[in-house]
């Protein structure tokens, strides 16, 4: 979709509601939230009605003061995770949580491919490690492969390196 110029870009926040409108009955001041990426999608299927509105995108982004937003496109954070912390999750970790319990539907004993080392690939890893999945990582990185194999995973291999390195499991 077309973008209006100038965009205020980023998508990962969180922070703490300063007013809320004469209507709003969810959330109060003082209230330690996160923004949704997608402030029109709450629940159900994937949609072009759900996507319309994306942080940083096709709607103003998060890199602001103080921003407006309506009460259901945020959600309270949990009490002993620090604002950096939250900030990490409405995007990258639910991105992973989707892929591999909503999606994949993943199980126990299963195998997860992680293609790098970024947060949905972390979150992904940490995820399928607690559910006891096997998780095999690809990377070009071999500082960044030490990592994940001392994060959980099963197994790491560096693609520049082994070109066919889906035979290498």
């Amino acid at each position: 979709g077309a973008f209006n110029l100038p965009l205020t870009p980023f998508s990962d926040a969180a922070g703490e509601v300063v007013a809320v409108g004469a209507a709003v009955t969810r959330g109060t001041v003082g209230d330690r939230v996160c923004p949704m990426f997608f402030q029109s999608w709450f629940d159900g299927r994937p949609s072009a009605a759900g996507r319309r509105l994306a942080l940083g995108g096709t709607c103003p982004g998060v890199l602001q003061e103080v921003m407006v937003l309506d009460a259901e496109g945020v959600s309270r954070l949990p009490p002993h995770l620090t604002f950096l912390e939250a900030a990490t999750l409405p995007c990258a970790a639910l991105t992973a949580w989707r892929a591999l319990f909503v999606e994949a539907e993943l199980r126990p004993g299963e195998t997860v491919l992680v293609q790098g080392t970024g947060g949905v690939s972390i979150f992904a890893l940490q995820f399928a490690k607690l559910l006891g999945a096997h998780v095999t990582v690809i990377s070009s990185n071999d500082e960044k492969i030490a990592r994940v194999k001392s994060l959980g995973a099963d197994a790491a291999i560096n693609y520049k390196t082994t070109p066919e390195w889906s035979k290498a499991t």
